[in-house]
């Protein structure tokens, strides 16, 4: 399966002191919230998406979703970054580290307010999401996460970026049912004038 991403608006970042340290924190994704068109659907997180099979046994925290700005990592050997799963999303947070620049940088930006978008990169589990067409708009439910692999502060969402690949064959597919069912109808609502007669 291929990776994809997420931009999220309206994401509150804290940028904060406590007991002489300073943490960024936020919340990677929030669940059942519709998100803004992406690229021809709308998407929402169900809360049971992040279960016991969702890997989340290496997830690092970037900048712009760029390796080569690493803000925090947790897995089995490093422990910068906290995630943690509550009823509203995902949320993590870390320690900013002074003697990196690029995240001083970063934690200057977010007080100001110059930067306030988060994103993240995942899977889906087979199966683990569902399609309707409601009103000739796309709906997607994420049912499933398989695996979330970073979460990003990030500049510019690009949402040309979030499609996924194969939404083209979902739609046609979703259009195709909706004509069946209208085929259908007029059938029967064919039926019901000659009964009438």
């Amino acid at each position: 399966m291929n990776k994809e991403l997420r931009y999220i608006d309206n994401i509150e970042y804290r940028a904060i002191e406590e007991d002489g340290k300073k943490y960024i924190r936020a919340y990677a994704l929030k669940f059942n919230t519709l998100s803004k068109d992406l690229g021809g659907f709308f998407e929402t997180i169900d809360r049971s998406a992040i279960n016991e099979d969702t890997d989340l046994s290496d997830v690092v925290a970037l900048f712009n979703h760029n390796a080569n700005y690493v803000l925090a990592r947790k897995n089995d050997s490093v422990d910068t970054l906290e995630i943690k799963v509550d009823d509203t999303g995902l949320f993590y947070s870390f320690e900013v580290d002074e003697e990196i620049s690029y995240i001083k940088d970063l934690y200057r930006n977010i007080q100001k307010g110059n930067i306030n978008k988060s994103s993240f990169a995942f899977n889906i589990s087979e199966g683990g999401d569902k399609w309707e067409k409601r009103d000739n708009k796309y709906f997607r439910t994420i049912t499933s996460f398989k695996g979330i692999y970073d979460v990003s502060v990030v500049t510019n969402p690009a949402y040309e970026d979030t499609s996924i690949r194969n939404f083209d064959s979902i739609k046609d597919e979703l259009d195709k049912v909706e004509e069946t069912v209208e085929i259908n109808y007029n059938k029967y609502e064919n039926k019901l004038k000659i009964i009438s007669i």
